[in-house]
């Protein structure tokens, strides 16, 4: 297989009766993702439970340089996935870009912990998203939500290993990164380096706002709770990615870390005057300093 594209695709069924295997590295061309639908609305794929994609990511994992994803769903609508099996994907397992009103159940997501960059799901521009009854490993995010993304329902997913399910990176770009409504509820993290993640970037701009951990099961999660504004390591300033309405509710289980919770947030920002007259209105932060 070298990869498979379908665009404005008419059948409103896809069934899928054994794996898709990916060819080895030596013996592929670069591109972006094996498996590729775009421009497509209401269609149907059944994996029937044992169909899927095998991306043979052994032979990529190792070397550096840009690997291909499995696969990409980009501006489609009204999508239903379901009882999918995909494995060992190079990169990326399932990439969600620009669709709406779409719905994933009984996915299966398997690759080692020390596969690089394999997230199980990355979503970006997209709305009303669910991903349902699914097991994630992985050795990157099971689920990360990316800027242009709200109204994100995750429900009833196990993930790990991994890098549990987070909202950003936000920022990394320095645009205007903004991800709003994003629910995890009812969901297993196991043995994962995180479990309810958001990152942020310093020097971006954008929000992380509405965003709710509810009914959180862990089992020797290293950081189980954690905001990260300080991502890579920089140091926060003005203007940075805002993050608010952030709720994290019953959240049982074990700790892989003596510190289980961390909140690391960015300096909250003020006004200051030096020899400034006039007035302002409206301002966050106030400007309280200046002279009349």
């Amino acid at each position: 297989m070298k990869y498979i594209y379908l665009k404005f695709f008419h059948l409103s069924i896809l069934q899928l009766e054994g794996q898709i295997v990916a060819p080895s590295k030596a013996n592929s061309k670069a591109q972006s993702y094996w498996f590729t639908i775009e421009y497509v609305n209401g269609l149907t794929i059944d994996g029937n439970g044992q169909g899927g994609l095998d991306g043979d990511g052994s032979t990529w994992w190792e070397s550096g340089g840009e690997r291909p994803g499995a696969l990409l769903f980009h501006s489609c609508n009204d999508l239903s996935v379901s009882n999918l099996r995909i494995t060992n994907s190079p990169s990326s397992h399932v990439s969600i870009n620009m669709c709406n009103r779409t719905t994933f159940s009984h996915v299966s997501i398997n690759s080692p912990a020390t596969s690089p960059n394999t997230d199980g799901f990355d979503i970006s521009f997209s709305t009303d998203i669910r991903i349902e009854n699914s097991n994630i490993k992985s050795g990157d995010d099971c689920i990360a939500v990316n800027g242009g993304s709200n109204f994100i329902n995750v429900t009833g997913v196990t993930c790990g290993p991994g890098h549990g399910i987070s909202v950003g990176s936000l920022g990394k770009k320095r645009t205007n990164d903004q991800v709003s409504d994003v629910h995890v509820r009812n969901c297993t993290f196991k043995e994962t380096q995180n479990g309810a993640r958001i990152k942020t970037v310093p020097g971006g701009s954008g929000y992380a706002r509405h965003i709710t951990y509810d009914q959180i099961i862990l089992v020797n999660v290293k950081n189980s709770i954690i905001i990260d504004q300080y991502y890579n390591d920089i140091i926060p300033q003005a203007g940075d990615v805002s993050v608010s309405d952030v709720t994290y509710r019953g959240f049982t289980g074990t700790s892989a870390n003596d510190l289980a919770i961390q909140l690391n947030c960015g300096t909250k920002t003020y006004s200051q005057c030096k020899n400034a007259h006039g007035t302002a209105t409206n301002t966050i932060p106030s400007v309280t300093c200046l002279v009349k």
